[in-house]
């Protein structure tokens, strides 16, 4: 018995000796809070060393909440990290919505991944010159649009093959973790239903442990410590503590699907390369024949626009001089500043009527309605200065 303790003792000692002797994995996360929130770059360390005793793990994060690729770029910042950091490798996290998002009813959708595969490009030939290797952390579709993940893996695995660069599949390993009804009952969302979970940042690390080194994370510990962030991803100087902590299923659950998802990527099951439809933008519903008498009243319901939803008050007037004029309000509750504008121009013909805001930041908002048995109800578009489409939505109206 004895014998058999000391050899155990003299394998971790061995083990220890090798481990200090190694030169550490250097790893550089380069993103915003999905890369920050819960310290997914400690979870994922903490977990590659319990899996591996004899390699250890440094990582370093230069994280700013909301920022694209693009403005890591033009911060320099990643940059000047890049060349005199000696990393082994450095993960390049997107914008939520690949730095140019759409907005649908409110909620941000991936669209165009131009500036998002420029910016990969530009940053893979910094890496590779500074002798890392480029990893992409291929994030997950919000909550609210789970049918923009075709979107998102599109981006990411269009440029990982471009580049022969390495994906790292977070966002196929929680679809594949969400699929069904798991008893486990995990949650991987954040109160927002965006940002990640400790769950969700568990799940992503341990995505990162099967693609980097080619293992299972089956059998990990469901708890991993280390160093405790605030919200704007800020270390707390001194302060450690658990940074995920799942009961034993949960964690096998999580673990088994990040393989599963590993497993998939290399049988060819993500190589689909064909970009996928683009998303589908409200229409105009079939009204009927507009009576000038029907429409000149005070309107008042909802609009969805913008990332918050507004209460919207329509008040239109005819003049036998000047035409049809109006006033507009809109009230966010808080979230965004109010909106009380004179519309000095309202197109009103008997299939519709359209008016617009030229003033608003972001561009101009253009409203086309129709008058339905029940009010009057349409659609609104903003468009920037580049007449490009940035966000689509619905309003629906009655008589107060």
């Amino acid at each position: 018995m004895k014998r058999r303790t000391f050899s155990r003792l003299l394998g971790v000692l061995l083990l220890t000796a090798v481990a200090q002797a190694a030169p550490p994995l250097r790893v550089l996360f380069i993103g915003n809070s999905y890369t920050y929130f819960n310290n997914l770059p400690e979870i994922f360390a903490g977990l590659a060393m319990a899996g591996q005793p004899a390699l250890r793990v440094e990582t370093a994060a230069i994280t700013v909440g909301g920022s694209s690729l693009a403005g890591h770029r033009q911060r320099g910042e990643a940059q000047k990290a890049i060349r005199e950091g000696h990393w082994d490798y450095v993960v390049l996290q997107e914008q939520s919505a690949l730095a140019t998002p759409l907005l649908v009813n409110g909620v941000a959708q991936p669209s165009d991944p131009a500036s998002f595969w420029k910016s990969v490009r530009d940053f893979d030939r910094e890496i590779k010159a500074a002798g890392a290797k480029t990893v992409l952390y291929h994030t997950w579709a919000v909550r609210a649009a789970p049918e923009a993940q075709p979107v998102l893996d599109y981006a990411y695995l269009k440029i990982a093959s471009e580049l022969g660069v390495i994906d790292v599949p977070a966002g196929p390993a929680w679809q594949e973790a969400m699929h069904g009804t798991p008893a486990v009952g995990v949650n991987l969302y954040y109160l927002d239903g965006a940002h990640p979970s400790p769950a969700g940042s568990y799940l992503a690390a341990c995505e990162f442990y099967a693609t980097l080194f080619g293992k299972s994370p089956v059998g990990l510990p469901a708890t991993v410590s280390g160093t405790l962030v605030t919200r704007a991803g800020r270390p707390r100087p001194g302060e450690t503590g658990k940074l995920v902590s799942l009961t034993a299923e949960r964690a096998a659950w999580l673990q088994k699907a990040a393989w599963r998802v590993y497993e998939k990527m290399k049988a060819g099951a993500y190589a689909d390369l064909n970009p996928p439809d683009p998303p589908e933008l409200p229409a105009l519903v079939t009204g009927h024949t507009i009576a000038a008498d029907e429409l000149e009243r005070t309107w008042s319901g909802s609009l969805l626009l913008w990332s918050s939803p507004a209460h919207m008050e329509l008040r239109l007037a005819r003049d036998a001089q000047h035409g049809w004029s109006g006033r507009l309000k809109l009230t966010f509750g808080g979230a965004m500043p109010d909106v009380d504008i004179a519309l000095s121009s309202v197109e009103v013909t008997k299939e519709g009527f359209r008016f617009s805001d030229p003033g608003r930041a972001g561009g101009t908002v253009t409203f086309r309605g129709v008058a339905t048995d029940s009010g009057v109800s349409g659609v609104a578009e903003i468009r920037d200065k580049d007449e490009r489409l940035a966000a689509a939505g619905s309003w629906d109206l009655r008589r107060p």
